[in-house]
């Protein structure tokens, strides 16, 4: 495994995404750091900066993941905002709150694919020894 905490996953329609890390909040950072490398928008991030604040409650750890990376994708396909650095990440039971940091950006730039949606396909953390891990795909 590399130290980058993601690797991409192809899959037959979709693409997916293993992710790792040693707490939640890694494994969340990973995917975080993951989708952004999916959702390539190369160069074209204005530097005017934002920052924008998410609190997510859900059911259950891997409904909290689906639900983080779905509020990402929404910022990104819907606002022609890309998400660029992730602070303050606090995982508590099943409820996430951050700070995210990005700008807007042309949706025309970048090397990355449409990513419409994170889906719950064989959705399962699993945590082993000191590391959390899983594979979430994505609707393309």
């Amino acid at each position: 495994m590399s130290d980058k905490g993601f690797s991409p996953v192809e899959h037959t329609a979709d693409i997916g995404l293993r992710l790792w890390g040693k707490a939640a909040e890694d494994l969340f950072c990973s995917a975080f750091k993951g989708l952004l490398y999916l959702a390539d928008r190369g160069e074209g991030i204005s530097s005017d900066t934002e920052t924008r604040h998410i609190k997510i409650d859900s059911p259950d750890m891997e409904s909290l993941l689906v639900d983080f990376l779905n509020e990402l994708l929404y910022m990104i396909n819907n606002g022609n905002w890309i998400p660029a650095e992730i602070d303050g990440i606090c995982i508590s039971g099943t409820g996430l709150e951050c700070s995210i940091r990005g700008g807007s950006c042309d949706p025309a730039n970048g090397k990355g694919r449409e990513i419409k949606a994170a889906t719950y396909h064989n959705l399962e953390i699993s945590k082993n020894d000191d590391t959390m891990t899983t594979i979430v795909y994505f609707d393309t």
